[in-house]
């Protein structure tokens, strides 16, 4: 089983790229598991060289270098107009973060745009099936608006539903995270609903990145 967490720190040498070329456009869709792209260095806001895998001591996760690298590119507000998921936009606020373990993109990390999320849900929905895992959260429906609801309900029937809480109150059960894997690559995807649009967050990573617990983040319950 996968457990998940959030790392900040950690022991890594930065490289700010100062590209002059015209950036390509990069799209990350099925980019997981294939050879690194070299237009990742070149459209990049930086670069950093990770060494080491993550691994607990006394219950603090700490990088330890065992000859392990990684190459992780992240990119900014400015950098991200040009990065793509099948031709989707992506938040551009939030940007994106590629990692490149042994020459293989590892992982990657991406919130759809706002005006894009029912194209990702059809995506993910017709190319992933049914999820491995799921995780269900509810909220009070009047937080939302009807276009949220209905795209809810349309993406995922058998998960949504409306119904009254112990206070009378009308709420809406949704999935809130899901977990999916396909070959040897998993996929997280959490969903915050609020207002008139869906928070979609996207987390790709390999099954040999998460075996050697390279990405910050993510690794293996012992």
């Amino acid at each position: 089983m996968y457990k998940i967490t959030t790392w900040t720190s950690g022991l890594f040498s930065l490289i700010l790229l100062g590209c002059q070329s015209t950036p390509q456009a990069i799209d990350l869709y099925n980019k997981v598991g294939q050879p690194a792209e070299a237009n990742f260095e070149s459209n990049a806001s930086k670069k950093t060289i990770q060494h080491g895998h993550y691994a607990s001591n006394n219950g603090t996760l700490e990088l330890v270098d065992e000859g392990e690298e990684a190459s992780i590119y992240n990119f900014d507000q400015e950098k991200a107009v040009d990065v793509k998921f099948q031709g989707k936009a992506i938040n551009e606020d939030y940007g994106a973060k590629v990692v490149v373990y042994r020459d293989s993109v590892a992982f990657i990390s991406i919130k759809a745009h706002e005006s894009a999320v029912d194209d990702y849900f059809s995506t993910f929905i017709r190319e992933l099936g049914e999820p491995n895992g799921l995780d269900a959260d509810s909220i009070e429906l009047k937080s939302i608006d009807a276009s949220v609801k209905s795209s809810l309900e349309k993406a995922f029937p058998n998960t949504v539903q409306v119904y009254k809480d112990d206070f009378n109150t009308e709420v809406l059960h949704y999935p809130q995270q899901l977990f999916y894997v396909k070959g040897n690559v998993s996929y997280f995807i959490s969903l915050d609903p609020i207002g008139n649009k869906v928070n979609l967050n996207i987390d790709i990573i390999s099954e040999k990145a998460l075996n050697d617990a390279v990405i910050t983040g993510y690794h293996v319950s012992q």
